[in-house]
């Protein structure tokens, strides 16, 4: 973003905090229920600017490089500057943030979009879809062969009478391995299909317990360097800008004006993210906050990784989404469809997109 930006937004904002006070959870800043999206012009402007610290806690698993948009905005103060003090909630898996979500436990959460949200969604979970956290714009995630069959996979029929590893059915990799084997003319019935956590596919494949297997950055980049699997094909291929992860609100924390106040800030750190990634700008910097607070990464691999898409304006792929909502109905893991639009709120993104005085490009 043109940094030159930064000081008119957070004055406006703390403006905007001070106005109302941050709501506790369970209650709704202003007594009624309101989802709205506050906007600059409804800030009063008497009185000196002022921000009373609010707290945002955000559900997530082990930090990975799709979260980098919002280390960024937190390792460079963008939230600190609007007078929200972040705190990190551990939780094992997205489904799991759910219900704490929605009852004012968590005010954010971060993860995949699939068939287990869809079916919280169902049940009436009332959590919405506010920014991109992760899009597959690169083959971010890739089917791996392992080393010593190489030469015997060439083409999506090939993939007949192979043991395949996938994270889990009900997920983006299981929906991508459908759309493959549907390319070669193929069903799960003409595979042998297993579900392992993706950090255990690399001792498969060294113990060839596998043959091939969807892995994802930074494991499959590791897993070529040491010889035991090769990239073969990437998801982007099978579905093209597929939303795999996004930014979610609980309903108290959307109705209160911290809301915009955070996705300004993480619109603000997508956009590092961004110029360094796809622009090039200040790229080493981003790296080096990277390498401070992803563990696990080495400063060789972003030199050969493909790096999740993060949308600079936050905006996600409403299109994409209700695709794999329906494909999920179709398997039979998600039980009720869902018309995504009810659970996708843009407002927030838009909000912050203005005042961040437009469009990122």
């Amino acid at each position: 973003m043109n940094r030159w930006l930064a000081g008119p937004v957070v004055l406006v904002l703390l403006v905007l905090a001070g106005c109302t006070a941050p709501a506790a959870p369970g209650r709704l800043t202003g007594g009624a229920a309101s989802t709205a999206a506050p906007s600059a012009s409804s800030v009063a402007t008497e009185g000196r600017p002022r921000a009373a610290p609010a707290r945002v806690r955000i559900g997530w698993r082990t930090p990975a490089v799709s979260d980098g948009a919002l280390l960024l905005a937190d390792e460079r103060g963008y939230f600190q500057e609007l007078g929200l003090r972040i705190e990190y909630v551990p939780v094992n898996t997205t489904p799991a943030m759910m219900a704490p979500l929605a009852q004012g436990q968590l005010e954010v959460a971060t993860g995949g979009i699939n068939a287990a949200l869809w079916n919280a969604v169902a049940n009436d979970v009332p959590i919405k879809i506010v920014a991109d956290k992760g899009s597959m714009t690169q083959p971010f995630q890739t089917f791996m062969v392992r080393q010593d069959l190489v030469d015997q996979i060439h083409d999506w029929t090939d993939l007949r009478g192979r043991r395949i590893a996938i994270n889990g059915t009900g997920t983006s990799d299981h929906l991508a391995l459908l759309k493959a084997l549907a390319r070669g003319g193929l069903t799960e019935r003409d595979v042998d299909v297993t579900t392992m956590p993706w950090p255990d596919m690399g001792p498969a494949f060294a113990n060839g317990a596998i043959d091939v297997g969807i892995s994802l950055e930074p494991l499959q980049t590791r897993f070529a360097a040491e010889g035991i699997a090769q990239k073969w094909r990437g998801l982007d291929e099978l579905s093209p800008n597929q939303q795999t992860a996004a930014i979610f609100y609980g309903p108290q924390f959307a109705a209160t004006d911290a809301a915009t106040r955070f996705m300004v800030a993480y619109l603000r750190g997508a956009r590092d993210y961004n110029d360094a990634f796809v622009k090039g700008i200040g790229r080493e910097e981003v790296i080096a906050v990277f390498l401070k607070r992803i563990p696990g990464v080495e400063r060789a691999l972003y030199d050969q990784m493909a790096m999740p898409g993060i949308n600079p304006n936050g905006r996600v792929d409403v299109a994409s989404i209700a695709e794999d909502m329906r494909a999920y109905v179709a398997t039979g893991t998600v039980r009720q469809a869902v018309d995504v639009t009810t659970v996708v709120d843009h407002r927030f993104a838009d909000a912050a997109v203005q005042l961040l005085g437009g469009e990122y490009r």
